[in-house]
């Protein structure tokens, strides 16, 4: 299996990955109560994970396959988190342009949302005023790029499980030799 078949899963799973937060993003997040954390909201979560998975999967099989049916643990491990790096640079790169170009107002709507959440809460202005503005730098975009990039700590565990499930060793034919 060359490196350009790592890229094309990669970029398939770095696809679907988008788009599904594309819909999270949509369906959740511009709504009148930002980031309720609901258990659909859960779901998407898992449904990203399954994602990386099966994706990671496709392509520990296909080079296994490639190298004659037996992989390494290391092999699959090696070809899992290189797809898993390629689609959270894809998630990365779509979280940095959602934040500069598709919604530039996404963080002064939550920061509008939780400085009135916070005042009804009786915070004192100074903590308010505090919080704020490091919500907003959180919310910069390279910040975004940083938070797509947790696809990269899901996929670590992900190739660990996909590596050890997938990789086989050769067994011998003839023990007695």
């Amino acid at each position: 299996m060359q490196v350009q078949d790592y890229i094309k899963h990669g970029l398939v799973a770095g696809a679907l990955l988008v788009i599904a937060e594309y819909i999270q993003k949509t369906l959740y997040y511009r709504n009148d109560v930002p980031y309720n954390h609901s258990s659909a909201l859960m779901l998407w979560s898992y449904l990203a994970i399954l994602i990386l998975a099966a994706v990671a999967y496709w392509a520990v099989t296909e080079a296994r396959r490639d190298v004659g049916g037996s992989i390494k643990f290391s092999q699959a491990f090696f070809v899992s988190i290189y797809v898993m790096f390629i689609a959270s640079l894809l998630v990365g790169g779509f979280y940095f342009l959602y934040a500069r170009y598709i919604d530039p107002t996404e963080a002064d709507r939550m920061v509008a949302y939780w400085t009135d959440k916070m005042k009804a809460d009786n915070v004192p202005d100074a903590d308010i005023a505090k919080r704020m503005e490091q919500f907003r730098t959180g919310y910069s975009a390279g910040s975004q790029f940083m938070l797509g990039m947790k696809y990269l700590i899901y996929g670590l565990f992900v190739s660990l499980v996909i590596a050890a499930f997938t990789s086989r060793k050769r067994r011998m034919l003839n023990p007695q030799t």
